[in-house]
């Protein structure tokens, strides 16, 4: 009788047991890179960057256009690609 019990109760023990888990605090997260889509656009049109530090707004990006044109680039992008009006 001691037996039986004694058996049941590991039984019941080890339906019990809860399962590993991976520890996931350790796990490296890869970062999301997403390239600079005004950066992109310059490129595209056939232009260079070049990086100038402004102490008002840190560091500005400005593309050098074949014709000779230097915009800064996020000024660039949105000339040519404005928003949609909202409807």
């Amino acid at each position: 009788m001691q037996a039986a019990l004694m058996v049941s109760t590991l039984g019941m023990l080890a339906g019990c047991q809860t399962p590993h888990h991976e520890d996931r605090s350790t796990q490296r997260v890869r970062p999301l890179r997403m390239p600079n889509p005004a950066t992109l656009y310059c490129t595209k049109k056939g232009g260079t960057l070049t990086t100038q530090h402004d102490d008002q707004k840190g560091q500005v990006n400005f593309c050098h256009l074949p014709d000779g044109t230097v915009m800064e680039e996020w000024a660039l992008f949105r000339r040519d690609n404005p928003k949609p009006p909202v409807q």
